[in-house]
Formats: C-alpha cells, sequence, structure tokens
C-alpha cells in the first residue's frame, strides 16, 4: 500500500522538521510505503531564505538582524536542507501550487494530511492544499492541528466544510482543534491523538539520528519561536537561581538578539535535539520543546504553556501543569517542584502512543 503526506515538511523550524520524520517513519512501520508531498508554496520558500525580502518592517528589521550572523544562518540553512534530503523521502516533483496539485494524477492509496499547523488558515505559509481538495483517494488526517487560539471567518468554516467532507476519518492534536471541526461539521467523530514525535520512543530517535553526546559544558536550553521582555526576564531570572548559563538556536526580535545568551544559531534539526538532550534544563514556550523534553526526561520549565491549548494539553495529559511558570513571581515555584515521575509518564505516553498506532492501523483497513 502506498500512502502521501502532505505536512509543513520543508519549514526550517525544528519541530516542523522533525515531526515529518517521525509521522514518515512511522507509516513506513505501518503503511509499508510513504512519501511526502515536496509542497512548499512561492511564500514558504520566500520565509525559509536568510535573507527574505519581504516589504514590512517586522520581517526587514529581521532580515538586517541575520546579516550580522549570515554565516551562522548560511550553515543553519544547509543544515536543514541536508536534514531534508537525507532523512525525508519527498517525491520527485515539487509543487508550489494547489493548482498544480489538480492537473496531476497522483496515484497512491492513502492520502494523510499530517500534523503540525497545516489546517491553520493564519500563518504566511498557510495554503488549502493542506486540507487534501486535490486528493482522489482516501483521505484521513493525523493530529492535525489549527494552533494555539485560532478563530475562523464564517468564509473559512465553509471552505474546511467542504473540504473535509470526503474524509474517510479525521484526528486532530489537541481538544481546541477538535470543537472547531465538530462546530462545523457533525459529520466525524473526531480523534485526537498524539504528536507525531511521540510515535518514536527515546531510543528510537537516538538509533535513526546521529544525536551524539554534551560539547558545551552545564548549561540551560532556551528556545522559544517568539520573545518578549518579560521572557527574557524568566530566563534571565531562571539561569541566576541555578547558575547555568543559557544557550539558545534562535532569535527572534529585538528582545532576545541583545540578551546574554549564546547563540548557536548554526544548528539544523540534529543539533537542536543534541542540545536540548544534553542541558541540564531546559526552558521553552515551544510545543515540540516541550514535547522533546517529556519525551527525553529533561526537566524543563514552560514558559506560559497553560495559556497555550496546544501545551496546556500536553501538560494536563502527562500531570506536568507544574512545569509551567507565568511570569517572573513564578520561578521560584516550579525550581522547587519535585522531580516527575518519569515511569508514570511513560505509561501515559506509551497509552497514547498505541491508541495513535491503532488509528493509522484502522485507516488502511
Amino acid at each position: 500500500m502506498k500512502s502521501l503526506t502532505i505536512t509543513f515538511h520543508a519549514s526550517h523550524n525544528y519541530g516542523s522538521m522533525l515531526q515529518a520524520f517521525a509521522l514518515q517513519q512511522t507509516l513506513n512501520h505501518i503503511v509499508g510505503d510513504n512519501e511526502i508531498l515536496d509542497f512548499r508554496t512561492m511564500k514558504q520558500q520566500r520565509m525559509m531564505r536568510i535573507i527574505t525580502y519581504r516589504c514590512r518592517l517586522g520581517p526587514i528589521l529581521k532580515d538586517i538582524s541575520h546579516l550580522f550572523f549570515y554565516k551562522q544562518f548560511k550553515k543553519r540553512h544547509a543544515m536543514f536542507e541536508e536534514f531534508m534530503s537525507k532523512y525525508l523521502r519527498t517525491t520527485v516533483v515539487t509543487y508550489c501550487t494547489l493548482e498544480e496539485l489538480q492537473t496531476v494524477n497522483l496515484d497512491y492509496d492513502l492520502f494523510v494530511a499530517g500534523s503540525d499547523q497545516i489546517w491553520n488558515p493564519r500563518p504566511e505559509d498557510f495554503d488549502w492544499a493542506y486540507y487534501l481538495p486535490f486528493a482522489k483517494g482516501r483521505k484521513v488526517s493525523y493530529a492535525a492541528s489549527m494552533g494555539p487560539r485560532c478563530v475562523l471567518t464564517k468564509k473559512e468554516q465553509e471552505k474546511i466544510e467542504f473540504c473535509l467532507k470526503d474524509f474517510y476519518a479525521i484526528c486532530v492534536r489537541e481538544q481546541g482543534t477538535k470543537d472547531i471541526i465538530e462546530k462545523i461539521s457533525t459529520d466525524f467523530d473526531v480523534k485526537i491523538n498524539i504528536d507525531p514525535v511521540f510515535l518514536l520512543k527515546a531510543n528510537e530517535w537516538s538509533n535513526k539520528l546521529p544525536i551524539t553526546g554534551n560539547k558545551n559544558g552545564k548549561y540551560l536550553f532556551f528556545y522559544t519561536l517568539f520573545a518578549d521582555k518579560e521572557m527574557i526576564d524568566m530566563v534571565k531570572a531562571i539561569s541566576k537561581k541555578t547558575g547555568l548559563s543559557v544557550i539558545t538556536p534562535y532569535f527572534s526580535n529585538i528582545n532576545d538578539i541583545f540578551a546574554p545568551f549564546k547563540k548557536q544559531l548554526a544548528s539544523g534539526p540534529i543539533e537542536f535535539l543534541q542540545l536540548l538532550t544534553n542541558a541540564e534544563l531546559v526552558v521553552t514556550s515551544s510545543f515540540h520543546g516541550t514535547a522533546f523534553s517529556i519525551l527525553f526526561h529533561k526537566c524543563f520549565v514552560s514558559l506560559r504553556g497553560l495559556s497555550d491549548n496546544r501545551i496546556g494539553n500536553l501538560l494536563r495529559l502527562t500531570g506536568m501543569e507544574d512545569c509551567a511558570i507565568s511570569s517572573v513571581t513564578d520561578v521560584d515555584k516550579v525550581l522547587a517542584k519535585a522531580k516527575p515521575d518519569w515511569a508514570m509518564i511513560d505509561v501515559v505516553i506509551e497509552q497514547e502512543r498505541q491508541k495513535s498506532i491503532l488509528y493509522l492501523q484502522n485507516c488502511i483497513k
């Protein structure tokens, strides 16, 4: 049986590329033969450039900041592209528009709308192709997400209802997305399944990818996709109280570009996992930063995790709500908390993993 997945596989985002890898590995095992549709809109391709040349103040300032770290960003870009070519099996042809996809005959038995925020119309690189309107065959979704706080227009709701009407099965990643879809259409029993990164166990990640040991001594690993001043103050406070220096693979704006953290910007997906797995402590506001911390049994602090329905669902599922802080005043509380009961958490994750695998198996019956 042949399956085709559409997801944010080409986004130079650690979580996006790693979840695409994990889902493909799992589908290869269950279905037998999976390819990822090499779908990259022109907007997404432009966004992934080191210098994006977008005519808005935010992107212009970011382009200017990237010039100061150009060599590191150039290496980072190459690392993402190398990971994609080496570890992801994609279609030979690259498609850029839904119109292109509607003119070709894609001969697959199963079409999978993969995970990540592919069903969130708000990101700049969103496209309606992620709802599989071009697919001629059995269509399912796996842990698709509409993001942390998605609000849809009436027109968007109508379009989503139309796109989903001929799906065989739908599963999403969090309760918020499930609620939205069930409000739009009553035709489906929408399932909630765990993010693809959990479909592989920690030892499988280590066996499939060259995740090496620590070369940085003891450190705090900080990962966020967007930093504000209060967030940086929280990280500084945690660093001061733990005595750990801060390493980060990313900066997003003026708040963290000038923060006194060590920037390892030349980091691809594998280097991201190495930094996370070798850290003494992970501090993150990212869903996948949180997910990999749980998967690899890393002590972590979730910045405003309970205000994000994706991260909040994950923290509540694993009983780790006390890892979340919302302000600097919460730092002492979260650092003083007891060590997580990883054995119990592993049982919960394994139950969710088996439920998710069963869902995928049922999709091909």
